[in-house]
């Protein structure tokens, strides 16, 4: 195996097994905290939480203009080539996103009464926006810091703050209340609280250890570094933009045309839904600087080929909790918020499916990145965006859980067919190996099998889709055998990681 792809390799797993690591770490907690919050609080007050959320976390990323995705690649490229520049860029981007977040927080704040009252109709949602948006600086740093250390290629900062120290303070902040037996705000408090702790963290993290090649950004080269910031980076503004509209329209829409119950019901399918990015994003996380080094040495069939090799690992990782969501989804609501929530059961079956092919067709919106290709990126997103908003505008005055569910599940099938077509027209870059369809399909056989039988024996307990999961990558494995489809690379990359292991249990 070229040495270049190698290396390319161990450090994604590398990188992408601490994110693993951390980003479990931090489902648990906020699993955890999810479900305390769902249990002491109602179902309308659940909803007024994920509309404030929403209207949050679109302020956030108004606020970033792309930074977190278009810092990390320019950070990562000018590391091979002017070294001079990664100073300026990494100060640029820090001032901004501070500056910003505060001045999101301010506006969120000041229009509150308004968004509550004109566009949702429901006055109690002011409440609840503006103590969500006083975590807005706090988000926007924990967005930003994670970023800059990225493009260095260090996965080890948003392992700890974002996704470790931030949800476990969360859930001891949500945990007060509950003990206490205090009321809806005292809950709603618990999320600005836990950020700004975990951003004081980040930043002292940040004053002590900086990443490397950081020291003494020259001032008068910020004007440089922001346009060049801002011009690559606004593109991927537009992306971010496209996606939140993607994973928040059909909440608001819900909150607009329906009623704050059953924003919260739709809340219960969202995030079991989400966590079949888990392997994805983890992936993407470290694959994107990766990859703009591999593209900056003009290595393009070694991009290909990591990339297919990528795509494997995390379709094959995400295959069991996929079907999990698709045949125990009404064993795994009730077991998580309670059978008040089981209407959202269809709901996360058409969210899983959507993410099925989101997981399918690879890390693919990095790979447009990692090229120079922002715009592109920015063109799909938005034609799924403008999709998802027909939809939604179409579905739920109708359909409901359902139909919001059908509107974001095809738009993002949309813009991952869209991106992949693209990665194909530029370099040929193709996730369908012989090896990935083989064992993709026979791992979907058989795994499918197994689950439709328990369901046919009424094994429908939450036990089951849990030893499902936990035999699954054996099952896998001896797929893989049996279908000869481990590749070469694999064998190395395995042996490689075998090897330092042994060499390090049998170190004295």
């Amino acid at each position: 195996m070229p040495d270049i792809i190698q290396e390319a390799l161990t450090k994604t797993t590398k990188g992408t097994f601490l994110v693993l690591c951390g980003g479990a770490c931090g489902a648990l907690f906020a699993f955890a905290a999810r479900m305390l919050l769902v249990r002491h609080i109602s179902t309308s007050d659940y909803g007024l939480y994920s509309l404030a959320l929403a209207a949050t976390s679109i302020l956030s990323t108004l606020a970033l203009a792309g930074l977190p995705e278009g810092v990390p690649r320019l950070i990562a490229y000018y590391r091979n080539r002017d070294e001079s520049r990664v100073g300026s860029l990494t100060g640029f981007a820090v001032l901004f996103s501070l500056a910003a977040g505060i001045a999101a927080a301010a506006a969120g704040i000041a229009a509150a009464g308004f968004i509550a009252r004109h566009l949702f109709h429901d006055p109690q949602l002011a409440a609840p926006l503006r103590i969500l948006c006083l975590s807005l600086p706090a988000l926007n740093w924990l967005g930003i810091i994670p970023a800059v250390y990225r493009g260095f290629g260090r996965a080890d900062v948003k392992a700890i703050f974002q996704d470790g120290l931030r949800n476990i303070l969360y859930l001891l902040a949500l945990a007060f209340p509950a003990l206490l037996g205090l009321g809806f705000n005292a809950y709603l408090y618990a999320y600005p609280l836990s950020l700004i702790v975990t951003a004081a963290g980040a930043a002292l993290f940040f004053a002590r250890r900086p990443p490397e090649q950081t020291a003494g950004p020259i001032p008068r080269q910020y004007r440089l570094a922001a346009g060049e910031a801002l011009g690559f980076s606004l593109p991927l503004f537009g992306t971010g933009l496209s996606f939140l509209i993607i994973n928040w329209m059909d909440t608001l829409l819900l909150g607009y045309y329906k009623n704050a119950a059953t924003v919260g019901l739709y809340g219960a399918a969202q995030p079991p839904a989400s966590l079949l990015q888990f392997f994805l994003g983890a992936a993407v996380f470290i694959y994107m600087p990766v990859a703009a080094q591999l593209y900056s040495h003009s290595a393009t069939d070694e991009l290909r080929r990591t990339y297919a090799l990528l795509t494997k690992w995390i379709f094959s990782a995400t295959i069991p909790f996929l079907l999990v969501m698709l045949i125990f989804a009404e064993a795994l609501i009730n077991t998580l918020f309670g059978p008040a929530y089981l209407p959202a059961a269809p709901a996360l079956r058409i969210l899983a499916l959507g993410m099925l092919v989101h997981t399918l067709l690879g890390p693919n919106g990095a790979a447009l990145v990692a090229l120079g290709r922002p715009r592109l990126s920015f063109m799909d997103d938005a034609i799924a965006a403008v999709l998802n908003l027909l939809l939604n505008l179409a579905l739920i005055p109708r359909w409901g859980l359902t139909g919001a569910a059908t509107a974001s599940a095809s738009a993002l099938a949309v813009t991952n067919v869209l991106r992949s077509w693209q990665l194909y027209a530029l370099i040929k870059i193709n996730p369908f190996t012989k090896t990935l369809v083989k064992s993709a399909v026979l791992s979907l056989i058989v795994l499918s099998a197994a689950g439709l039988f328990a369901r046919r024996i009424n094994l429908i307990s939450i036990a089951f889709p849990v030893i499902l999961i936990f035999i699954s990558p054996l099952l896998q494995i001896m797929i893989m055998k049996i279908t000869k489809s481990i590749d070469y690379e694999e064998r190395d990359i395995i042996n490689l990681l075998t090897g330092r292991l042994h060499r390090n249990v049998e170190r004295p």
